[in-house]
């Protein structure tokens, strides 16, 4: 099942952010935070990069700050895995105003059959995680992280700030929470957006 993943994802992957057509629901698996024990990583890249955080700015609809909850449904569209999760905005940070409650974020990977499949350097979401997500416009009720691992900066415990390995980002970030969002803040505004006050 790998190779036939691996050999679309180099098609599907150009347009990993658009959401185009209604998926077929082969498998529904709740994705807790523990990582099921066997994972499958396919090669692939992203059809733009985002080397500076004001490129990811401009670029997102919304940038909000959310916790993914439990119960994610992973599709198959094509050959390939998607996971939707619900992620509980906590903060709005720029972008897009009204953005609250709970999002759908679809990324590419999942769980099929017990096994975790993920983008190598951008792993599944699980249950618990809070990040900083840069996203794009809503589609069919569901979003999309920006440049897949890029559009994702990880919070961890203390409130540090990291980026996933599979990032496009060459510029250094803060590690701080309040640092980002200072200087998310600080970015000019996407030109396709209604941004609320800062």
């Amino acid at each position: 099942m790998t190779a036939v993943l691996a050999a679309g994802l180099a098609v599907a992957l150009s347009g990993c952010t658009a959401i185009t057509e209604q998926p077929r629901v082969q498998d529904a698996v709740a994705v807790d935070a523990a990582a099921p024990a066997t994972t499958s990583a396919l090669s692939g890249s992203w059809a733009t990069g985002y080397p500076r955080l004001t490129d990811l700015v401009e670029a997102a609809d919304v940038v909000v700050i959310g916790t993914v909850l439990p119960g994610g449904r992973t599709t198959v569209i094509e050959g390939l895995p998607y996971l939707d999760v619900r992620v509980a905005v906590t903060r709005w940070v720029a972008g897009r105003a009204g953005v609250t409650g709970t999002l759908t974020v679809r990324q590419t990977g999942g769980v099929i059959g017990g096994r975790e499949v993920s983008v190598e350097g951008d792993p599944v979401m699980h249950a618990g995680e809070r990040a900083i997500l840069f996203l794009d416009r809503a589609v069919d009720g569901r979003r999309a992280v920006l440049g897949g691992p890029t559009g994702r900066l990880v919070i961890d415990d203390d409130e540090r700030v990291r980026t996933l390995p599979g990032t496009s980002l060459t510029e250094a970030l803060p590690d701080r929470l309040s640092a980002v969002v200072a200087a998310v803040r600080a970015a000019p505004p996407s030109p396709t957006t209604t941004p609320a006050r800062r």
